[in-house]
Protein backbone atom coordinates (compact mmCIF):
# COMPACT_ATOMS: atom_id res chain seq x y z
CA UNK A 1 0.00 0.00 0.00
CA UNK A 2 1.36 3.40 -0.98
CA UNK A 3 1.69 6.27 1.47
CA UNK A 4 -1.13 8.08 -0.31
CA UNK A 5 -3.43 5.06 -0.07
CA UNK A 6 -2.56 4.65 3.63
CA UNK A 7 -3.50 8.29 4.28
CA UNK A 8 -6.81 7.79 2.52
CA UNK A 9 -7.67 4.70 4.56
CA UNK A 10 -6.73 6.47 7.78
CA UNK A 11 -8.69 9.54 6.77
CA UNK A 12 -11.85 7.50 6.17
CA UNK A 13 -11.99 6.20 9.77
CA UNK A 14 -15.26 6.52 11.65
CA UNK A 15 -13.82 8.53 14.55
CA UNK A 16 -11.20 11.11 13.69
CA UNK A 17 -9.61 14.34 14.86
CA UNK A 18 -12.67 16.41 13.97
CA UNK A 19 -15.02 14.10 15.88
CA UNK A 20 -12.83 14.12 18.99
CA UNK A 21 -12.41 17.89 19.29
CA UNK A 22 -15.69 19.19 17.90
CA UNK A 23 -18.06 16.54 19.27
CA UNK A 24 -16.63 14.28 21.97
CA UNK A 25 -14.98 16.92 24.19
CA UNK A 26 -17.92 19.38 24.12
CA UNK A 27 -20.36 16.50 24.66
CA UNK A 28 -18.51 15.16 27.70
CA UNK A 29 -18.14 18.71 29.04
CA UNK A 30 -21.91 19.20 28.88
CA UNK A 31 -22.58 15.87 30.59
CA UNK A 32 -20.09 16.58 33.39
CA UNK A 33 -21.61 20.03 33.86
CA UNK A 34 -25.07 18.49 34.29
CA UNK A 35 -24.03 15.72 36.70
CA UNK A 36 -24.52 17.93 39.82
CA UNK A 37 -28.26 17.98 39.05
CA UNK A 38 -28.55 14.22 39.60
CA UNK A 39 -30.34 13.07 42.79
CA UNK A 40 -28.01 12.29 45.68
CA UNK A 41 -29.70 8.93 46.10
CA UNK A 42 -28.45 7.94 42.67
CA UNK A 43 -24.95 6.62 43.41
CA UNK A 44 -22.78 5.68 40.46
CA UNK A 45 -19.57 3.73 40.75
CA UNK A 46 -16.51 5.28 39.08
CA UNK A 47 -16.49 2.83 36.19
CA UNK A 48 -20.24 3.32 35.65
CA UNK A 49 -19.78 7.08 35.61
CA UNK A 50 -16.85 6.82 33.19
CA UNK A 51 -18.83 4.50 30.91
CA UNK A 52 -21.80 6.89 30.95
CA UNK A 53 -19.68 9.94 30.13
CA UNK A 54 -17.63 8.25 27.39
CA UNK A 55 -20.53 6.56 25.62
CA UNK A 56 -22.92 9.49 25.80
CA UNK A 57 -20.19 12.07 25.23
CA UNK A 58 -20.00 11.46 21.49
CA UNK A 59 -23.77 11.11 21.05
CA UNK A 60 -24.52 14.29 22.99
CA UNK A 61 -21.59 15.97 21.26
CA UNK A 62 -23.14 15.42 17.85
CA UNK A 63 -26.25 17.17 19.06
CA UNK A 64 -24.17 20.01 20.49
CA UNK A 65 -22.30 20.32 17.19
CA UNK A 66 -25.57 20.63 15.24
CA UNK A 67 -27.04 23.07 17.76
CA UNK A 68 -23.92 25.27 17.71
CA UNK A 69 -23.96 25.32 13.91
CA UNK A 70 -27.66 26.23 13.90
CA UNK A 71 -26.96 29.02 16.42
CA UNK A 72 -24.26 30.42 14.13
CA UNK A 73 -26.69 30.39 11.21
CA UNK A 74 -29.39 32.05 13.32
CA UNK A 75 -26.96 34.80 14.33
CA UNK A 76 -25.86 35.19 10.68
CA UNK A 77 -22.26 34.34 11.49
CA UNK A 78 -20.40 33.51 8.26
CA UNK A 79 -19.31 29.90 7.87
CA UNK A 80 -16.21 28.61 6.09
CA UNK A 81 -17.97 28.47 2.74
CA UNK A 82 -19.21 32.06 3.06
CA UNK A 83 -15.74 33.37 3.92
CA UNK A 84 -14.19 31.42 1.08
CA UNK A 85 -16.66 32.82 -1.46
CA UNK A 86 -16.21 36.34 -0.10
CA UNK A 87 -12.41 36.08 -0.21
CA UNK A 88 -12.20 34.80 -3.78
CA UNK A 89 -15.03 36.91 -5.12
CA UNK A 90 -13.46 40.23 -4.14
CA UNK A 91 -10.21 42.05 -4.70
CA UNK A 92 -7.77 41.80 -1.81
CA UNK A 93 -5.86 44.90 -0.61
CA UNK A 94 -2.70 42.82 -0.30
CA UNK A 95 -1.39 42.06 -3.80
CA UNK A 96 0.48 38.94 -2.63
CA UNK A 97 -2.67 37.45 -1.17
CA UNK A 98 -4.55 38.44 -4.30
CA UNK A 99 -2.00 36.59 -6.43
CA UNK A 100 -2.42 33.52 -4.22
CA UNK A 101 -6.19 33.65 -4.74
CA UNK A 102 -5.68 34.02 -8.49
CA UNK A 103 -3.43 30.97 -8.54
CA UNK A 104 -5.99 28.92 -6.67
CA UNK A 105 -8.81 30.05 -8.93
CA UNK A 106 -6.90 29.25 -12.10
CA UNK A 107 -5.84 25.85 -10.76
CA UNK A 108 -9.37 24.91 -9.66
CA UNK A 109 -10.78 26.16 -12.98
CA UNK A 110 -8.39 23.83 -14.83
CA UNK A 111 -9.29 20.87 -12.60
CA UNK A 112 -13.06 21.20 -12.83
CA UNK A 113 -14.91 20.03 -15.97
CA UNK A 114 -17.03 23.17 -16.19
CA UNK A 115 -17.41 25.31 -19.30
CA UNK A 116 -17.86 29.06 -19.43
CA UNK A 117 -15.87 29.83 -16.28
CA UNK A 118 -14.86 33.54 -16.17
CA UNK A 119 -11.15 34.30 -16.38
CA UNK A 120 -11.45 36.81 -13.53
CA UNK A 121 -12.37 35.29 -10.18
CA UNK A 122 -14.17 38.48 -9.11
CA UNK A 123 -16.64 37.87 -11.93
CA UNK A 124 -17.38 34.30 -10.87
CA UNK A 125 -20.75 33.52 -9.32
CA UNK A 126 -21.12 32.49 -5.73
CA UNK A 127 -22.36 29.05 -6.77
CA UNK A 128 -19.24 28.47 -8.89
CA UNK A 129 -16.92 29.52 -6.07
CA UNK A 130 -18.91 27.26 -3.78
CA UNK A 131 -18.22 24.34 -6.12
CA UNK A 132 -14.51 25.19 -5.99
CA UNK A 133 -14.65 25.21 -2.20
CA UNK A 134 -16.17 21.73 -2.11
CA UNK A 135 -13.66 20.54 -4.72
CA UNK A 136 -10.70 21.81 -2.68
CA UNK A 137 -12.00 20.25 0.53
CA UNK A 138 -12.57 16.91 -1.21
CA UNK A 139 -9.08 17.00 -2.69
CA UNK A 140 -7.42 17.61 0.68
CA UNK A 141 -9.65 15.06 2.41
CA UNK A 142 -8.61 12.37 -0.05
CA UNK A 143 -4.96 13.37 0.29
CA UNK A 144 -5.24 13.23 4.07
CA UNK A 145 -2.37 15.64 4.72
CA UNK A 146 -1.91 19.27 5.68
CA UNK A 147 -3.02 21.47 8.54
CA UNK A 148 -6.27 22.85 7.10
CA UNK A 149 -8.31 20.08 8.71
CA UNK A 150 -6.59 20.79 12.04
CA UNK A 151 -7.75 24.40 11.96
CA UNK A 152 -11.22 23.24 10.90
CA UNK A 153 -11.40 20.86 13.88
CA UNK A 154 -10.11 23.55 16.25
CA UNK A 155 -12.65 26.05 14.95
CA UNK A 156 -15.47 23.55 15.46
CA UNK A 157 -14.17 22.83 18.97
CA UNK A 158 -14.21 26.51 19.93
CA UNK A 159 -17.70 26.94 18.48
CA UNK A 160 -19.13 23.89 20.27
CA UNK A 161 -17.38 24.45 23.60
CA UNK A 162 -18.52 28.09 23.66
CA UNK A 163 -22.07 26.92 23.02
CA UNK A 164 -21.77 24.42 25.90
CA UNK A 165 -20.39 27.02 28.32
CA UNK A 166 -23.18 29.48 27.54
CA UNK A 167 -25.79 26.72 27.79
CA UNK A 168 -24.46 25.56 31.17
CA UNK A 169 -24.36 29.14 32.43
CA UNK A 170 -28.01 29.60 31.38
CA UNK A 171 -29.02 26.32 33.06
CA UNK A 172 -27.31 27.21 36.35
CA UNK A 173 -28.81 30.71 36.31
CA UNK A 174 -32.26 29.25 35.68
CA UNK A 175 -31.77 26.79 38.53
CA UNK A 176 -30.69 29.61 40.85
CA UNK A 177 -33.76 31.71 39.99
CA UNK A 178 -36.12 28.76 40.53
CA UNK A 179 -34.41 27.95 43.84
CA UNK A 180 -34.29 31.56 45.08
CA UNK A 181 -37.92 32.43 44.31
CA UNK A 182 -39.16 28.91 45.18
CA UNK A 183 -41.00 28.64 41.88
CA UNK A 184 -41.65 24.91 42.40
CA UNK A 185 -44.34 24.60 45.12
CA UNK A 186 -43.22 22.16 47.77
CA UNK A 187 -39.86 21.72 46.05
CA UNK A 188 -38.56 18.48 44.59
CA UNK A 189 -39.00 15.14 46.29
CA UNK A 190 -35.26 14.55 46.12
CA UNK A 191 -32.06 16.46 46.84
CA UNK A 192 -29.60 17.02 44.02
CA UNK A 193 -25.85 17.02 44.51
CA UNK A 194 -25.67 20.74 43.83
CA UNK A 195 -28.63 21.39 46.13
CA UNK A 196 -26.84 19.57 48.92
CA UNK A 197 -23.92 21.96 48.70
CA UNK A 198 -26.05 24.87 49.87
CA UNK A 199 -24.48 27.40 47.48
CA UNK A 200 -26.32 30.77 47.68
CA UNK A 201 -28.19 31.49 44.40
CA UNK A 202 -26.53 34.92 44.11
CA UNK A 203 -23.08 33.35 44.05
CA UNK A 204 -24.18 30.74 41.53
CA UNK A 205 -25.60 33.42 39.20
CA UNK A 206 -22.42 35.50 39.46
CA UNK A 207 -20.21 32.49 38.80
CA UNK A 208 -22.33 31.49 35.80
CA UNK A 209 -22.15 34.98 34.31
CA UNK A 210 -18.39 35.01 34.85
CA UNK A 211 -18.08 31.64 33.09
CA UNK A 212 -20.11 32.87 30.11
CA UNK A 213 -17.99 36.03 29.91
CA UNK A 214 -14.70 34.12 29.99
CA UNK A 215 -16.02 31.80 27.29
CA UNK A 216 -16.96 34.75 25.08
CA UNK A 217 -13.56 36.43 25.33
CA UNK A 218 -11.62 33.20 24.78
CA UNK A 219 -13.47 30.56 22.80
CA UNK A 220 -15.71 32.94 20.83
CA UNK A 221 -12.85 35.20 19.70
CA UNK A 222 -10.57 32.26 18.95
CA UNK A 223 -13.34 30.74 16.84
CA UNK A 224 -13.23 33.73 14.48
CA UNK A 225 -9.45 33.59 14.18
CA UNK A 226 -9.36 29.88 13.33
CA UNK A 227 -12.11 30.34 10.75
CA UNK A 228 -9.79 32.70 8.89
CA UNK A 229 -6.76 30.43 9.34
CA UNK A 230 -8.67 27.50 7.88
CA UNK A 231 -9.45 29.35 4.65
CA UNK A 232 -5.82 30.43 4.25
CA UNK A 233 -4.46 26.92 4.77
CA UNK A 234 -7.14 25.38 2.55
CA UNK A 235 -6.09 27.50 -0.41
CA UNK A 236 -2.37 27.13 0.16
CA UNK A 237 -2.46 23.38 0.70
CA UNK A 238 -4.68 22.80 -2.32
CA UNK A 239 -2.05 24.49 -4.49
CA UNK A 240 0.73 22.41 -2.94
CA UNK A 241 -1.15 19.12 -3.43
CA UNK A 242 -2.13 19.81 -7.03
CA UNK A 243 1.35 21.05 -7.95
CA UNK A 244 2.82 17.84 -6.51
CA UNK A 245 0.46 15.81 -8.67
CA UNK A 246 1.59 17.69 -11.76
CA UNK A 247 5.24 17.01 -11.02
CA UNK A 248 4.70 13.26 -10.68
CA UNK A 249 4.08 11.01 -13.67
CA UNK A 250 2.08 7.90 -12.63
CA UNK A 251 2.74 6.12 -15.92
CA UNK A 252 6.50 6.26 -15.56
CA UNK A 253 6.66 6.39 -11.77
CA UNK A 254 8.99 9.37 -12.05
CA UNK A 255 8.83 13.09 -11.65
CA UNK A 256 8.06 15.09 -14.76
CA UNK A 257 10.81 17.57 -14.14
Amino acid sequence: MSASDARRVNNSSFFGLYDFFSMFIPGTTLIIGLLPFLPQRLVLKPYELAFLVIILGYVVGRGVHSAAESADNFLNNPNHRDLFISALGNEHPNSSVGDLFDSFYNRAKADLPINGVPDDRTEASGSLLGIMYVHARSKLTMDGSGRAKTFQATFAFYRSIHFVMVALAAIYIFYSIVHYYELIPGGLDFITYIGGLGIPPQIMVGASEFLAGISFFTFHDAKGDHRQYYIQYLIQEYLIVTESEDEYSPQQGTFAR
